[in-house]
């Protein structure tokens, strides 16, 4: 049944505003350009809309595929489930050292495609003359304008986020400094301001840097916004 539907039940009531409450964070955490998909779901089963707001927690991209493909009808509700029962169960291990970095990296890229915008799109073939970043996207355009993407860290002792931080910060105004770099995004593992005030000892323009917070090892990929504050240094 369709969300807004009536239904006297106070269960399934108390089961539509939360479905409904995430949906409206996943239409405002979605690119122009996909939002209207999502918008759609509105009009489609309950359970269908808890499938994809669930699939969207940790993986964005394929979340949004699949509400485009039930949408427009080439996805049944059935078909859906399954795939994101296969796509829950492949990405829900609890991995560690390596292999947990490697999926960081991947949840990162994936949600960065998004976060970024049609304007740009990831490059896969590295130039080693090329501009700095761990993750590095280009404009569709044609222009010679860049986008990159860092990551602090994960590493298993949260010590060496306190060791290595001023490391990272540095590296991180190095490549914001790029004459070629647009827009910088650092995903970092805690949501403190502590970030935009070391940053604020750099003498450089952080207009150009944004800061997001992940929980490295929760099950949801929910980056937060870490707002830049308003200081003359910055």
């Amino acid at each position: 049944m369709p969300i807004g539907t009536v239904e006297p039940k106070t269960k399934v009531v108390r089961r539509w505003i939360t479905t409904l409450q995430k949906l409206e964070r996943l239409e405002d955490d979605t690119a122009e350009e996909f939002v209207n998909d999502v918008v759609k779901l509105r009009g489609h089963p309950v359970g269908a809309v808890e499938l994809i707001c669930r699939w969207a927690s940790y993986d964005r991209v394929a979340a949004l595929e699949a509400a485009h493909q039930l949408v427009h009808g080439e996805l049944t509700v059935e078909k859906l489930r399954r795939a994101e029962k296969k796509a829950r169960e492949s990405d829900a291990k609890l991995l560690s050292g390596r292999q947990h970095g490697y999926q960081l990296r991947r949840r990162v890229e994936q949600w960065a495609v998004l976060q970024l915008g049609d304007g740009f799109k990831p490059i896969q073939e590295r130039s080693p003359n090329g501009p700095p970043g761990q993750l590095l996207f280009e404009r569709a355009d044609g222009r010679r304008s860049f986008a990159s993407v860092m990551i602090f860290g994960p590493y298993k002792d949260d010590e060496l986020y306190q060791t290595r931080r001023s490391a990272f910060l540095t590296e991180l105004v190095g490549v914001a400094a790029h004459t070629l770099i647009e827009r910088v995004i650092a995903v970092v593992p805690y949501p403190t301001k502590d970030y935009w005030d070391r940053l604020s000892l750099y003498r450089i323009s952080a207009s150009r840097i944004e800061l997001y917070a992940v929980g490295y090892f929760e099950r949801e990929f929910r980056p937060v916004k870490l707002e830049r504050p308003s200081s003359p240094a910055m």
